[in-house]
């Protein structure tokens, strides 16, 4: 802004540019003394690129924190954790049809980075132990493998401030077990034979083995040091 000062003074003395008092006049804006005139302030890339930042990393917590990711195998969801370049330790829960027992140490071992892990869930045939043919995971072995997986998350839940017992994280749901192989709640398998699911004999044995993993992880996680 250039304001009067003498009308009666030299022409180089009368108009001053005060460009301090009038700033707050003229926010975005900056003075150019070349032309004697408030102009639009350039952009600032770093506050742009700093702006871009935020918006994207909100966008991928919400992304990553606020959906299930559903794999058929885990064999498929240890391929995609260790081929994907993105922020995975933002994932919280995970979804698998079938746990292969022969690929389970390396899927468990691609699990460690997700820090903020709170839920997987698994369907019941993969650790069936009534199976006619391969038997699911014993519980021993199930802690074996997951035991690096627990302590990372026992520690994240601890500087996170969370009460959430890091044993919870596996979940195992009820699935229709192929009846021919599968004796979970059933008196006689031949008489299911012919692959028809009962619901009311399979859940609760169903459930018994999972609550069976779960008690020996929550006694592995309390065996653990601080």
């Amino acid at each position: 802004m250039i304001n009067p000062v003498n009308y009666t003074g030299p022409r180089r003395q009368r108009y001053v540019a005060n460009a301090r008092s009038r700033k707050a006049q003229h926010p975005g804006q900056i003075y150019d003394s070349s032309i004697r005139r408030w102009i639009q302030e350039p952009p600032r890339v770093t506050v742009v690129l700093l702006t871009c930042k935020l918006a994207h990393a909100e966008a991928e917590e919400v992304l990553y924190g606020c959906n299930t990711f559903s794999f058929q195998t885990n064999t498929r969801l240890t391929k995609f954790l260790t081929s994907f370049d993105g922020p995975t330790n933002l994932i919280r829960t995970l979804k698998v049809d079938d746990y292969i027992i022969a690929t389970a140490q390396p899927f468990w071992q691609a699990l460690i980075p997700l820090v903020n892990l709170r839920k997987v869930s698994m369907g019941h045939y993969g650790f069936c132990r009534n199976r006619g043919r391969t038997q699911g995971p014993t519980s021993s072995l199930l802690v074996r493998q997951m035991t690096p997986l627990l302590k990372v998350l026992k520690c994240s839940y601890s500087k996170q401030g969370l009460t959430i017992n890091p044993a919870d994280v596996l979940e195992i749901f009820n699935t229709e077990c192929e009846s021919c192989s599968c004796g979970c709640g059933k008196l006689d398998r031949k008489e299911y034979c012919n692959c028809k699911y009962d619901e009311q004999r399979s859940v609760p044995k169903q459930q018994e083995l999972f609550e069976a993993h779960r008690a020996s992880l929550r006694d592995a996680v309390a065996d653990m040091k601080p």
